[in-house]
Parts: structure tokens; C-alpha cells; sequence
């Protein structure tokens, strides 16, 4: 072969490589598959069922409402609703409905959807007895509704936008209501291809999205049983990014990967850790009791010796970050611990002994060690014996809903970046004991929390929200502990996490190379 011969076949093959490089890096690529881990997946998909925050989280993901928010500012933006208007009165609301959206199972979005689960949730819905203002729901024409209230209400667009996401109505119709609780049809950017109970769930890109499309084409969310499997398992690469927004992670775990080189992304949470108390059962049904812990636990030990300062000290029921959160609960101080206690009776020949309750199962493995800070802390009265019961996960929420323990350690994630989200939960008698079993009922409270939600006027609702604080400070019949931080951590190669003040998790965003 010549060597003009060979100089043009090695001229061929050098342009096809760059040919084919040009192609390689200028076409669109397929989004990429995006594994997300932590020590815990949803339990219901169905928005009538869901009361948890991981429950939430997800179908911000697979549905859309009328309104939305702004993942930064909070804001009520458009959703499946365009503009809406109120009456004078403030109890007629009409809703102008987005045209050409289609449920994941082909149906049509229209009002009368709308209409149906509205009317599902009120009938069904968990959360459905702070819905009761809503009075009736008008199907106008197709892409027009008017929704009645008893009242204003301030919360009407906030409970629009995190309770009622919007279910294909034919799917129920079909296939009946327990079959969209492991396979919804929702209009939003995901739709879910696998569920696999406590486990893991599998989320695929929309294609027909009507809003931006996802930026990747599925999301995996996996299960891990602890804070060492859930480490182990992303620096084996078997997952690209962890989030710990509930305590997933131990803080020395985050550290290290902190040092590894990963990428930490940290910000402030909404969610509280507190103790509550059962004031139907002896002897927390003495305030005295209930102030004299209150005043022995020690915050800063908590945070700084478990934490690692990765959480912030909380002295109110509202978490900081939210308007309205006002400082209420007393610092530790011993001496006024010792001297309740001396009142109610105890001494060192009588000691108050209590037993407190935790899960490690469903908080992760800091929960052990927050129980014996707390154990010390009482037990530094001189006057308080404290036994620590470690109980797994289903097993703790169905004996303390049932009444069966006297002090416990609990989370709040609320739904809604609104005071009355935490102090409507815990301070309403029917909810306080149908959530908690605290069998708290302060009647004063119960009528400024009415008043509250009567008014659209933001001053007094504040006034109100900040006298329920002083109350709950007055009566402790939870203490308030600490407040948690999120973390997500990822690898180079993922870029496009949105970050949220109130721990929600959009995955739309994310990109992976």
C-alpha cells in the first residue's frame, strides 16, 4: 500500500473519530437516572392518607395544586389554578384553571376534577378537620371554580397547595381508592413505576409534563436500615445523593464525608424535636412536674454533644425561621427544677421516678444518645430516676397514639411555613390528643387559635400566635428541644439541588454529568 494510500485512510479514520466525538458531546444526551438514599421512603401516595413529612415530600413530585410555592421564598405562585380572586367579605374564592393538562393516566384536568378532590379530601382527608371552613365547591364551567367558606380564612391558599394534590379521578373510579396509595396518576413531573413497600420507589420523567420537564429521566429513592448503611452505600457509588433533612445521617458521619471532599450543602429545617407529656397519666398530670423537666433539660449539651452543633436550641413550639416564633420556654436552671420538685412532693428519700420513651428506629441513631443526655440531665436534680425504653418504630407510634406511655420524644415537620401549623397541632384538644395523645385542653387557647384563623389581618394573628406561645410556656405540656438542619450530600457530579427553607425536596432540578 502506498504511502499516500495509507495517509488517506489514517485522514479518514482521525475525521470519523472527530466526527463522532462532535456528535458525542453537541447531541442531546438522555437525562441521567438520579439515586437518592436515606433511612426512610413514604409510607401512603394517596394526599387523603398522608400525614408525614416524607409523604409530603414525594407527591410535591408526582402532583400538582391549584397553587404552589416558591421553593426559596415560600410565596403562593400559580399552579394548576392561573389567578384567582376573592369576594369582599373574603369567603367566596374563584379559581381560573389551567387548560390542556392531562393526569399521568391520559384523563383531563379540568374543574370538575378539582371539584372531586376537594370535596375527597374534606370527606376523607387526613388533616380534614382544619378544612371544615370550607363550605361548598361550585363547578362554574370547565376551567372556572368557586370554593364557599364559613369564614375567612388565612390558610385557605396554603391548605390548597400542600393537601390537595390533584388525583386523576378515573383512576379511583376504576380501580377503586386503595389502589392509588402504591399507584397514583397525579399531572406532576414524575410518575411512579415501582413501589416497593418500606424499600424503595421509582419515579420516571413525565414527558407530557405541562410546566418545565425534569432535568433527568428517573429519580430513585432508597431505603437503608441506619445512618452506617446509608454512608457505606454512597461511597460505594450505589446512590448520588443523600439527604438528611430528620437526623438520617449521625453528625460525625456528615463530618467525615465533610473531610472525604464530598460536596455538603447545609441549611436551617423547620423541623422540631420536643418531649411530650400524657397530662391524663400520673405524675405528669402535675404542671409542677411538667415545669421541674423543663427546666433540668439541657439544650446545649443536646445540641453541642450529640449534634455536633448541627442543630439550634429551641425554646418555643414555632420553629425559628417561621413569623411569629417567639422565645418562651425558660433556660436549664436546676435550682427552680429542685424546688418544683420539692413542691410536688419529691425528695431524695422519694424520688420521681419516670420512665421515657424513643425510637432510634424511626429518628436514627443520635435518638439513644439524645435519651441519655436527657436521663442525666433529670437525674442531676438529685430527685428524678429516670428508665430509657428504646421502642421500634411501629410499635412506639401505635402504643403512645393508644395512650400507653406518660413522656416521649417526638418530631414535627409541619406542612405549612405558618405558625398555626405547629400550634393548631398542638394545642387544639382534638388534634393534641388525636396526634399526640397529650389530652391538653386549654379552653383560652383554644378560642385565640379560633380567633387566629378568622382573620386575615397578619398583626393580630401574630399577637394572637405569640400569647399561644406564653401559654404553652405556662402549661408545658410538651418542652420544646431543638431544631433540626438539613444536609444533602452528593458527589462532583451532581449540580441543580434547590434548597428549601422548610425541608422540601424538588427533584426536577437536579442534573447529574
Amino acid at each position: 500500500m502506498s504511502k499516500n494510500v495509507i495517509a488517506v485512510v489514517v485522514l479518514i479514520v482521525i475525521v470519523g473519530v472527530v466526527i463522532g466525538i462532535y456528535i458525542y458531546y453537541t447531541q442531546p444526551k438522555p437525562p441521567a437516572v438520579i439515586s437518592i438514599g436515606s433511612v426512610r421512603v413514604p409510607t401512603h401516595l394517596d394526599p387523603v392518607k398522608t400525614t408525614g413529612a416524607d409523604e409530603f415530600n414525594l407527591e410535591f413530585n408526582i402532583y400538582d395544586y391549584l397553587v404552589e410555592w416558591e421553593p426559596e421564598t415560600l410565596n403562593v405562585v400559580p399552579g394548576l389554578a392561573t389567578s384567582w380572586e376573592t369576594s369582599e367579605n373574603g369567603t367566596v374564592w374563584t379559581f381560573y384553571l389551567r387548560q390542556g393538562v392531562k393526569f399521568h393516566d391520559g384523563t383531563s384536568f379540568n374543574a370538575s376534577a378539582a371539584k372531586f378532590n376537594i370535596d375527597r379530601y374534606i370527606e376523607k382527608g387526613a388533616f380534614r378537620s382544619g378544612l371544615k371552613y370550607i363550605t361548598n365547591v361550585i363547578v362554574v364551567d370547565d376551567y372556572t371554580l368557586k370554593i364557599y367558606l364559613s369564614h375567612p380564612h388565612p390558610l385557605l391558599l396554603r391548605h390548597l397547595s400542600i393537601f390537595i394534590g390533584m388525583v386523576s379521578p378515573t383512576l379511583i373510579e376504576v380501580y377503586g381508592e386503595d389502589y392509588i396509595d402504591t399507584h397514583p396518576a397525579g399531572t406532576g413531573p414524575y410518575k411512579v413505576i415501582e413501589y416497593v413497600e418500606d424499600d424503595r420507589i421509582v419515579l420516571e420523567a413525565n414527558k407530557d409534563y405541562w410546566d418545565t420537564p425534569p432535568k433527568n429521566s428517573k429519580i430513585v429513592l432508597k431505603k437503608y436500615a441506619d445512618s452506617a448503611s446509608l454512608k457505606a452505600a454512597f461511597e460505594a457509588g450505589e446512590i448520588d445523593i443523600i439527604w438528611s433533612a430528620r437526623g438520617d445521617l449521625f453528625p460525625t458521619d456528615v463530618e467525615d464525608l465533610r473531610k472525604k471532599g464530598y460536596n455538603i450543602i447545609e441549611s436551617e429545617s423547620n423541623m422540631i424535636r420536643y418531649i411530650v407529656f400524657n397530662e391524663a397519666q400520673y405524675p405528669f398530670n402535675d404542671t409542677r412536674v411538667r415545669k421541674a423537666i423543663a427546666y433540668a433539660v439541657n439544650r446545649t449539651k443536646i445540641v453541642n454533644v450529640v449534634f455536633s452543633g448541627q442543630a439550634s436550641e429551641l425554646y418555643t413550639l414555632v420553629a425559628k425561621g417561621i413569623w411569629g416564633h417567639l422565645d418562651t420556654f425558660p433556660h436549664r436552671n436546676l435550682t427552680e427544677a429542685i424546688s418544683l420538685l420539692n413542691d410536688a412532693g419529691h425528695n431524695t428519700a422519694q424520688k420521681l421516678e419516670i420512665t421515657l420513651y424513643y425510637s432510634s428506629s424511626y429518628y436514627g441513631t443520635a435518638e439513644e444518645y439524645v435519651a441519655q443526655v436527657i436521663k442525666e440531665d433529670l437525674e442531676e436534680t438529685g430527685l428524678i430516676s429516670v428508665t430509657l425504653q428504646n421502642v421500634e418504630k411501629a410499635t412506639f407510634r401505635e402504643q403512645y397514639k393508644a395512650g400507653q406511655y406518660g413522656m416521649w420524644l417526638l418530631g414535627w415537620f409541619p406542612p405549612i411555613p405558618d405558625p398555626n401549623s405547629y400550634l393548631y397541632y398542638f394545642m387544639n384538644p382534638i388534634m393534641a390528643n388525636a396526634i399526640f395523645s397529650s389530652h391538653y385542653n386549654n379552653t383560652e387557647a383554644d378560642s385565640l387559635l379560633s380567633q387566629a384563623l378568622s382573620t386575615y389581618n397578619q398583626t393580630l394573628r401574630q399577637e394572637l400566635y405569640e400569647q399561644l406561645q406564653q401559654i404553652l410556656a405556662e402549661d408545658v405540656p410538651y418542652i420544646p428541644l431543638w431544631q433540626l438542619k438539613q444536609f444533602f450530600i452528593t458527589t462532583d457530579k451532581i449540580s441543580g439541588i434547590q434548597v428549601s427553607p422548610i425541608a422540601y425536596f424538588y427533584f426536577h432540578t437536579i442534573e447529574k454529568k
